[in-house]
């Protein structure tokens, strides 16, 4: 393993290689089931006093609008929208039971508390650019929930920093990830407005009377729920005036999310490579991405007017 002194002074290609090869050797030896799922359950227990006190010195507030879980004994999978900064223990205090993390990208974990901290809850990572990487995340994530565990997940896959969807299109993984493991799925929506960080909890999912061939349909479902939840929360806080938002919104909105809250390597075009993309739908760069080819002429002004109605 490598020590904290080697990890901060090792440059993160090398580091991720090195990570992605060790989960690959631990999911040959384990065959994707996760060791000491109760110690970590346990430990889940003494963390979260800890994400609360870190929220409080933040003087960070948070608020519970609605809380529609049921009790199961089926495993969970906790399906969180998400925004960046501390959505994630946002998440994490407003579940309160144990549930490991799905992450994505998780490079900056490597060198800091918060990667140490996740490995004391559980935490399951995985290399967005690797396919194997990606396939051992998802077979562990199902063996941990037919093993007793619960798992929190960002279906999105990256930050939504989007102007106009209140969620991003989801990854399939977490419907498969539940139908093959009998699961419900808990959808919750978190929103920011300033300080105070809201959270809406759906109600559990019931997913086993679907088959396999049905995850598009359950994919849709709870990107619908997700939706839903954000609207809620919308609901509760209000209309804001318009005056009140900067010409340069748009900007700082991204830059809120990238930037604001956490320091982060992350930018832009990250989220942009490693977002959900449908081949179905075409974007407005896309539609018009022919005319940085065309040179303006007599011929081909036409096609740059802007016509008046």
């Amino acid at each position: 393993m490598f020590s904290l002194i080697k990890a901060l002074t090792t440059d993160q290609s090398t580091l991720d290689l090195y990570y992605i090869k060790k989960r690959k050797e631990a999911y040959k030896k384990t065959h994707g089931i996760p060791r000491h799922i109760r110690l970590h359950n346990f430990l889940h227990w003494f963390l979260l006093p800890c994400i609360k006190a870190l929220r409080i010195a933040g003087k960070r507030n948070l608020i519970i609008y609605c809380d529609r879980r049921t009790k199961t004994h089926n495993p969970t999978i906790y399906a969180c929208t998400h925004i960046g900064g501390v959505d994630i223990e946002t998440a994490f205090e407003a579940i309160k039971y144990p549930c490991w993390l799905f992450l994505g990208d998780p490079r900056e974990v490597y060198k800091n508390l918060d990667g140490f901290m996740l490995g004391l809850n559980g935490v399951i990572c995985l290399d967005s650019k690797d396919k194997d990487d990606r396939r051992i995340a998802k077979e562990t994530a199902i063996q941990l929930l037919k093993h007793g565990g619960n798992l929190l997940i960002y279906p999105e896959g990256v930050w939504n920093i989007s102007e106009n969807l209140p969620v991003g299109k989801l990854f399939i993984g977490t419907a498969e990830m539940a139908i093959q493991s009998k699961a419900d799925i808990v959808p919750i929506a978190v929103e920011f407005y300033g300080n105070d960080l809201c959270v809406a909890i759906g109600k559990n999912m019931d997913i086993s009377k679907f088959a396999i061939e049905d995850k598009y349909t359950v994919n849709q479902l709870l990107r619908d729920e997700l939706a839903t939840l954000k609207w809620t929360i919308w609901e509760q806080r209000g209309i804001s005036k318009r005056a009140l938002f900067p010409d340069n919104y748009s900007e700082t909105f991204v830059n809120k999310i990238i930037y604001g809250n956490k320091e982060t390597s992350y930018t832009v075009q990250d989220v942009l490579n490693t977002m959900f993309i449908d081949k179905s739908i075409t974007e407005y760069s896309q539609a018009f991405e022919h005319l940085n080819n065309i040179k303006p002429n007599l011929q081909t002004a036409f096609l740059f007017n802007k016509r008046s109605k």
